[in-house]
């Protein structure tokens, strides 16, 4: 009897134990649902061979949160050449893949501004029936969007959406005095993320102006398909600004040895979910979604949105990227005018973006010099290590391969340098 009596006393505090859990739990769902939690992407370019299950994978993975999005933002390039086809794509979709209790949020780049049949701006506005550019809150934060209304190169923005702009942030920052105000762009401001300063026309330089008045702006912005695990994707100075990267293939800037499209670049597809806090910061979580996981760390944009904590400004990549000790480059395949060079990939405390590998003659001189990208945007695929054929050597020539690790910032690495070797006589 008395065990029956120990027992029911047992039962009784873990149901007390497992309801007051239960309550826990479910105060802080409560209390999280208050506050947006929505999805960006960018660059899905509807109508290239392989964007539609690229497309399907990126909106299962967005969704695969123990909650429902507030919305989804996509930052133009929604279609590759702005057809009725695949606008048509485009919705079909969206209808299949998203619930309709979520919205959706479209706005224009430069692909969806490509004459070929018919009026894009027009054809926009009868399929997807949503303004060029919106102002819209959600659970009691501001959002504003803006389409790209011109391709005339370098301009995007014309003077309407600059007043657009001008007048709805000018409105958000009043109503709105305490909270971040989230804008969505295709091409961001120049010089600010990853991707809108190596080139003319990757970014825009005159809507710095009007955002640089209110520090609360966090912008969201695409275009270059630059990847977003790469640490300048996020930049704070007046405002802060978010690269989105692409929903349809990679790049990486111009100027190195393997290209714009280096190996892998046409698998990687990326995300970024947004949650707002109930101490009002904002938790950005990158998502490569080609690979169904976090590109990790978060960031987190930490309020007050008055720019005293820009925690992501003036940053400089902190230690350069290192070797092991035992780390050397290794030679093989030794031709009469070739060989082919192993190295293992050096560490740093963000990431290591290229490496510079140069051919050394036995007097000291470089006699070739070539980059290879470390393929960090493969995320768990990054190649522990990294092989390059060198080609157009000297017959019956010593030399040396030396190479230095470059993290984002140009930091560079102590050179780890190969054995000598003697390329084949003719």
């Amino acid at each position: 009897m008395k065990t029956l009596r120990y027992l029911g006393y047992v039962m009784a505090a873990f149901l007390a134990m497992t309801s007051c859990t239960s309550d826990t739990e479910s105060s802080v769902v409560k209390e999280q649902s208050l506050y947006p939690y929505f999805a960006v992407i960018s660059d899905i370019h509807v109508g290239r061979p392989d964007s539609k299950e690229k497309i399907i994978k990126t909106l299962q993975h967005i969704q695969s949160g123990n909650k429902q999005l507030d919305a989804i933002f996509v930052v133009g390039d929604i279609t590759d050449q702005s057809t009725e086809n695949q606008y048509n794509g485009l919705i079909q979709l969206f209808d299949a893949h998203v619930p309709k209790s979520t919205p959706v949020y479209y706005m224009l780049g430069n692909h969806d501004q490509v004459w070929l049949d018919g009026d894009p701006e027009a054809r926009y506005l009868s399929k997807l029936k949503q303004p060029l550019h919106q102002y819209v809150e959600i659970k009691g934060f501001p959002f504003i969007t803006i389409s790209v209304r011109s391709i005339t190169p370098y301009l995007f923005y014309t003077q309407k959406e600059v007043d657009f702009l001008s007048a709805a942030l000018e409105d958000a920052s009043k109503k709105y005095p305490n909270s971040p105000i989230f804008v969505f762009a295709h091409v961001g401001v120049t010089n600010t993320v990853y991707g809108t300063g190596w080139n003319e026309g990757w970014g825009v330089s005159h809507l710095a102006s009007v955002l640089e008045k209110y520090p609360q702006v966090v912008l969201f912005s695409g275009h270059s398909h630059f990847p977003i695990g790469d640490p300048r994707s996020i930049h704070q100075s007046k405002f802060t600004s978010v690269n989105l990267g692409s929903v349809a293939y990679s790049e990486i800037e111009a100027g190195f040895s393997e290209g714009e499209h280096p190996p892998g670049n046409d698998y990687v597809t990326e995300a970024v979910i947004v949650s707002v806090n109930k101490d009002m910061s904002v938790k950005l979580q990158r998502l490569d979604t080609y690979r169904n996981e976090a590109i990790l760390p978060d960031w987190i944009l930490w309020a007050p949105h008055n720019g005293t904590m820009f925690t992501y400004a003036n940053r400089n990549g902190g230690s350069a990227p290192s070797f092991k000790n035992t780390d050397k480059p290794t030679i093989s395949e030794i031709k009469t005018n070739s060989c082919k060079a192993i190295f293992p990939q050096a560490t740093d405390n963000d990431v290591v973006h290229h490496y510079i590998l140069k051919v050394v003659n036995s007097d000291g001189n470089i006699y070739k010099q070539m980059t290879l990208f470390s393929r960090f945007y493969l995320n768990s695929d990054m190649p522990e290590s990294l092989d390059a054929n060198i080609t157009d050597l000297q017959p019956a020539t010593k030399y040396t391969i030396k190479v230095i690790a470059v993290d984002s910032y140009k930091n560079k690495s102590t050179e780890i340098t190969s054995a000598e070797f003697i390329t084949n006589s003719i």
